[in-house]
């Protein structure tokens, strides 16, 4: 796969049409997001060019047929990685980027401040997603009752549940965050704070290659090192240079080989933390403080910070 995309000059990735925060296209055009960075970094550590890549949106349900048959080399959007989709379908979940639970929105009018409130409730919802089971999942355990209204695109569904075709609209948080910010009157919409199931998500890639599998992996394993170590977008040159850290240097490629091993320069690190920068900044950038979303680190936090991000050590 590594040596068909270099072949080809550019890494094609695949996701979800729009998605504030983690894929969307700006004015001009151009794809952004959180998922879209980590296919920049991907382009950057292959190409030493961050922009040597294309992102081609299509409704959730193609995602995996596009993989399959080769139109992408891997799925960057937001993709939750269950037992089901790793042991049946062919297809790897190299490292879990961001943590999150599957929970509602609702009008605030309706006075639902808890999902056992929605016993009886019409939900919107995306075709074939991991939010379908466990939506069903959460009303069967508590005998509740409810209307399933499924759309293979997720604007659709927004869209329904604008036109109140819907009681509540079922996404993660961050989605549904994006959504709402994007709505003319975003304080009449709640996004209630229990979520009902796990949902990690992951870039997508096929079992049959072990390095681009590992490609991928380390690429993400980078960013949080990097973030780990104090490794920026703003000082990794000056970094790479004088740092006496022996794993600092190992990461940048001051010493050792495991970049070539990999393959790739043996500095490749630092050129994707120069391009897109650390994990902390590729989230505060789209998702966090600097983003409209503002959406709070959270369980998305570095181990020593509290949350479940951790990295191997880069030896």
């Amino acid at each position: 796969m590594i040596d068909k995309i270099k072949a080809r000059g550019e890494v094609h990735c695949g996701g979800q049409a729009e998605g504030l925060g983690f894929h969307t296209p700006d004015p001009s055009g151009n794809w952004k997001g959180f998922a879209v960075d980590y296919c920049k970094a991907i382009a950057t550590a292959l190409f030493n060019n961050s922009s040597k890549f294309v992102y081609k949106p299509m409704s959730f349900v193609q995602t995996f047929t596009a993989l399959q048959t080769g139109e992408v080399d891997i799925i960057t959007t937001s993709t939750t990685y269950t037992v089901s989709r790793d042991a049946v379908l062919g297809l790897e979940f190299p490292r879990v980027y961001f943590y999150s639970g599957n929970a509602f929105m609702v009008k605030k009018a309706a006075n639902v401040t808890n999902p056992k409130d929605l016993n009886g409730a019409t939900i919107c919802n995306i075709t074939g997603s991991t939010n379908v089971s466990s939506v069903d999942d959460y009303f069967r355990k508590n005998g509740m009752t409810y209307t399933p209204v499924n759309f293979d695109k997720i604007d659709d569904a927004f869209n329904a549940y604008k036109s109140d075709r819907c009681d509540a609209i079922s996404q993660e948080p961050p989605v549904l965050a994006s959504f709402r910010a994007s709505l003319g009157n975003p304080d009449e919409h709640v996004i209630l704070d229990t979520t009902i199931s796990k949902e990690p998500f992951a870039p997508v890639v096929l079992q049959t290659d072990p390095d681009w599998v590992n490609l991928v992996r380390q690429i993400i394993n980078a960013t949080i090192t990097a973030e780990e170590l104090g490794v920026n977008s703003t000082n990794v040159e000056e970094i790479a240079k004088t740092s006496q850290d022996p794993e600092v240097r190992r990461l940048l490629g001051a010493e050792g080989d495991l970049g070539s091993k990999m393959h790739l320069a043996n500095d490749w690190v630092a050129k994707v933390i120069k391009a897109v920068g650390n994990y902390g900044e590729i989230y505060d950038r789209n998702l966090g403080a600097n983003s409209t979303l503002k959406i709070p680190r959270g369980i998305n936090n570095l181990w020593s910070n509290g949350g479940l991000l951790y990295s191997p050590p880069w030896r």
